[in-house]
């Protein structure tokens, strides 16, 4: 049996965490952006404009019922500041709708979001080329290179990926349960 491997005699492993921890604080230094003021307010603008559209969604729903409400009964007045008339309530919903929909929010936030996409890109791309040696300049390697770089602008879109599908919907979620617990 000696030449059997059990679980308590396989060689160790070598740990994933500790690299891929590395890479993602070396990686999201690049899409901090924290070296350019104008690039660190264009990301908060970005945030904020993710929490406006958090917001937009819940009150959109709110927005819809009053609507209905005031259709299916005129006297009564969900919004006091709207009065009896309909039009305030529709004015409103269609603006909220617009605001939720791909041109709205989502739209303000990616012409923001474009110049920190381009720095990032640009930063880790120019870094990489400059840290390859003299050598391989000579070879030119370009397929290793056009790699690399997919590699570069597919963090990118992770990032952005999480920031603004994963991040929203546990917002959402966090937000629900806490209306539905009240």
């Amino acid at each position: 049996m000696t030449g059997t491997l059990h679980p308590h005699n396989l060689p160790d492993a070598p740990s994933l965490a500790l690299p891929l921890s590395e890479a993602v604080i070396q990686r999201s230094a690049y899409l901090l952006c924290i070296e350019s003021p104008k690039l660190t307010i264009s990301q908060s603008i970005c945030f904020l404009v993710l929490v406006l559209g958090r917001i937009v969604n819940a009150l959109l729903p709110l927005t819809l019922g009053a609507l209905i409400t005031t259709f299916d009964i005129p006297c009564i007045t969900t919004f006091p500041a709207f009065g009896a008339s309909l039009s305030p309530y529709i004015i409103t919903y269609v603006r909220f709708r617009f605001l939720a929909s791909s041109g709205g929010l989502a739209a303000i936030r990616d012409a923001f979001w474009i110049s920190l996409m381009q720095y990032s890109d640009r930063s880790m791309t120019f870094n990489h080329i400059l840290a390859l040696s003299l050598s391989w300049h000579t070879k030119r390697k370009t397929g290793e290179l056009l790699r690399t770089l997919n590699r570069i602008s597919t963090i990118n879109r992770v990032g952005e990926l999480i920031e603004f599908t994963v991040i929203p919907v546990l917002m959402d979620v966090c937000s629900e349960a806490l209306w539905l617990e009240s």
